[in-house]
């Protein structure tokens, strides 16, 4: 997700999800690793399929702490897999 506020940290992204979402096991600010400051994205992890899709089209353009939000769907890939069967 993106366009994250930069008051925006890994307890509040989590709730914001959380009390819509039961299945959102963990959120992630993306920081900067010198200054700690926010860049303003970071990712979000449901267990559940449905409640994923869902999230994709609630959730997008909602305000955490009074700015939209942006959502979009990335699949991460299985590295063991993929290395496995030389892909």
């Amino acid at each position: 997700m993106s366009e994250l506020g930069q008051n925006v940290n890994d307890t509040i992204l989590l709730q914001a999800f959380k009390n819509r979402y039961g299945s959102t096991i963990s959120a992630k600010v993306v920081t900067d690793p010198l200054t700690r400051q926010s860049k303003c994205y970071g990712f979000i992890k449901l267990t559940s399929f449905e409640e994923k899709e869902r999230a994709l089209v609630e959730m997008n353009g909602v305000a955490i702490l009074g700015k939209p939000i942006k959502i979009r769907y990335r699949f991460i890939p299985d590295i063991l897999f993929l290395i496995r069967y030389n892909f």
